[in-house]
């Protein structure tokens, strides 16, 4: 494998990365810190996955010190910030491996690893070529579009032998000549490379340039353990391809910043656009923020949310008139929404949520309301009850009653569906299935960012697994006619859904330009014994359906894990609602539209065939 395929491999790896690991420019700090972090959290009944710790800037402010000063665009990785995603994914493959589908996947990509110049999979393999994961690395972009490079190499010979390298010497310097357009040497502790001897003379020694007092001067939560800053002025001074017209929308453009955090078993990634919003753009800033602000209360385990101008988008609508009720739809109605717009489901035992839409005048939507429900009694739908009230509707809706194409439909639905729909002073709202006191469980880090902030679009839900829906997985209900390895498949997507605990992402256009962060967080959180076990209940259910016994063990025996937390709210309604649909509906369906799809396709064939002429 070239070289240039090999360094960007690296920079990738090393960026995507996280934690303190141990260098001459290291200490143990951070990690004391984040093993304090997890005491109070484990006190509060939270686990440390929900939170990436904080990095250790002074370790990645050193790599920003030594970019050249005309550089536009840098890439730096911690310390250990390889290691600790390698030995991420190395849990996450051997926990997949313990899958029939998963053993045979990644088998095929060991095969494969095995004959690249270093198995991605085998830590000897990596420590064979010289490099260090624990070590640092960065990559800097100057104004010629020519690289600077730091590497984790801690044996230049070994990783010269590799790469399949040279040793060339410059006035009295030894050079690793990797390839013809790049030459590599030690300096200070570092591994540094660029396309000439002549640029290595000077790399390596402190600048402090225009971007590295930039990136020091960054709000904390934009510092990770990895991090990419663009100086978007000069990227377009360097690169005609570099686009800076934003068609009006934007203006001023400074810099453009991601930074990565990885966690215990968990990873969170922000973005940051620093630019002036204008325009359409700019009235996003204004909407109001009110709903998803007074959730705290409601304790959710699931939250998407929107935040638009409706100036904007009722401009879109054309201007004619039409009448509801005495209402014109697009000012009485369209114009009345605030832009705001949040459903969520609680931290609950039972199965509900609720829509929220927020209103200026509640009395249009009381009128609709009242007029729609009180019609709906006399539509004598079978299996719908309608209760009209003064600004509010109730429905309860026997799913087995309704007139439905395929009855099988109405087995996901035990009980009777409870919607009520009502106007409030402020909002519209919509709740689906019975409402029900929720826990006094302590929402993550990520779920109170993103009610405490404003956020012009946010999804997040946490408590994510099977554990609630654990006796009813309806593998029984499955044909028999479905090949196996169509069901292990099944199991396998399922198996991936119980490995997330918790996923969020939100973006948002403020004052300073535009914003996003996405968080993901794993069981991997917990203690190796409670994750372990964990993994054992979710075997179970996934073979059999039932794991009611070993998730009730872990309840008592971890009550402060993950493992206990999850399956409630949102994470229990998504996975029963995607085994019974897959289940019960899905997977018949699919057979059935196979074994139509091949009589039709017989059907065509004799056809054809009959239609052939008679060859003389």
């Amino acid at each position: 494998m070239k070289l240039r395929f090999l360094v960007p491999t690296l920079a990738a790896l090393l960026a995507v990365g996280a934690c303190k690991g141990k260098d001459k420019d290291s200490d143990t700090k951070p990690l004391a810190a984040v093993g304090e972090k997890a005491k109070e959290l484990a006190k509060s009944g939270m686990s440390a996955a929900n939170e990436a710790p904080a990095p250790d800037v002074a370790q990645t402010n050193k790599l920003w010190a030594i970019a050249p000063a005309n550089t536009v665009m840098g890439l730096v990785a911690a310390p250990g910030a390889a290691s600790k995603l390698h030995s991420m994914m190395m849990n996450i493959v051997a926990t997949a491996e313990a899958r029939p589908l998963g053993a045979k996947v990644l088998g095929e990509l060991r095969k494969e690893s095995k004959s690249e110049v270093i198995d991605a999979f085998d830590p000897a393999s990596i420590r064979g070529a010289g490099i260090d994961l624990n070590g640092a690395a960065a990559v800097f972009m100057v104004a010629k579009k020519e690289a600077y490079i730091v590497l984790p190499v801690t044996d230049r010979e070994a990783f010269r032998k590799v790469t399949k390298g040279t040793v060339e010497t410059v006035d009295g310097v030894e050079f690793d000549r990797i390839e013809e357009d790049l030459v590599c040497a030690p300096k200070s502790d570092r591994y540094l490379c660029a396309s000439t001897t002549e640029m290595l003379k000077g790399f390596g020694d402190k600048v402090d340039g225009a971007l590295a007092k930039q990136v020091a001067e960054l709000p904390s939560e934009y510092r990770g353990h990895a991090e990419i800053v663009m100086d978007i002025p000069g990227m377009a001074k360097v690169d005609d391809d570099f686009a800076t017209d934003f068609d009006g929308q934007m203006s001023d453009p400074k810099l453009g910043i991601g930074a990565i955090r990885l966690g215990n078993g968990s990873v969170t990634i922000r973005g940051w656009f620093q630019v002036n919003p204008l325009n359409k753009l700019a009235a996003a800033v204004g909407v109001p923020n009110t709903l998803v602000a007074s959730l705290g209360a409601n304790k959710p385990s699931s939250i998407l949310g929107f935040r638009m101008p409706m100036d904007a988008i009722i401009a879109e609508i054309p201007n004619k008139e039409e009448k509801l009720a005495g209402l014109d739809l697009k000012k009485d109605v369209m114009g009345n929404f605030t832009g705001e717009f949040v459903g969520y489901t609680p931290q609950s035992e039972a199965l509900w949520g609720r829509l929220a839409m927020g209103i200026k005048d509640p009395a249009p939507f009381k009128t609709l309301l009242n007029m729609g429900c009180g019609m709906a009694p006399a539509l004598g739908i079978p299996g719908i009850k309608v209760t009209p009230g003064d600004g509010k509707c109730s429905a309860m809706i026997d799913v087995a009653q309704l007139p439905l194409p395929d009855k099988t439909i109405a087995e996901l639905f035990e009980k009777p569906v409870s919607i009520i729909a009502e106007v409030k002073a402020d909002r519209f709202e919509l709740t689906l299935g019975t409402e029900a006191p929720g826990t006094d469980k302590p929402i993550s880090a990520m779920g109170s960012e993103l009610m405490s902030k404003s956020w012009n679009f946010s999804m997040w839900a946490e408590g994510m697994g099977i554990t609630s829906g654990a006796t009813d997985l309806p593998w029984k209900q499955i044909p028999e006619t479905v090949e196996a390895e169509t069901v292990d498949g099944i199991k396998m997507g399922l198996w991936i859904l119980a490995q997330v605990y918790e996923v969020g992402m939100a973006g948002a256009v403020r004052d300073d330009g535009i914003h996003g962060v996405f968080h993901l967080g794993t069981y991997a959180g917990d203690s190796p014994e409670a994750f372990k076990a964990y993994q054992a209940a979710v075997t179970a259910a996934l073979a059999s359906g039932t794991a009611t016994a070993e998730f009730d063990a872990i309840r008592e025996k971890w009550p402060n894990s993950m493992a206990a937390r999850g399956g409630t709210g949102a994470g229990s309604m998504m996975i029963t609602a995607v085994t019974g649909v897959v289940a019960a509906v899905a997977v018949p369906a699919f057979m059935k539209y196979k074994q139509e799809s091949m009589k039709a396709a017989e059907r065509f064939e004799e056809k054809s065939t009959a239609m052939e002429p008679v060859k003389k």
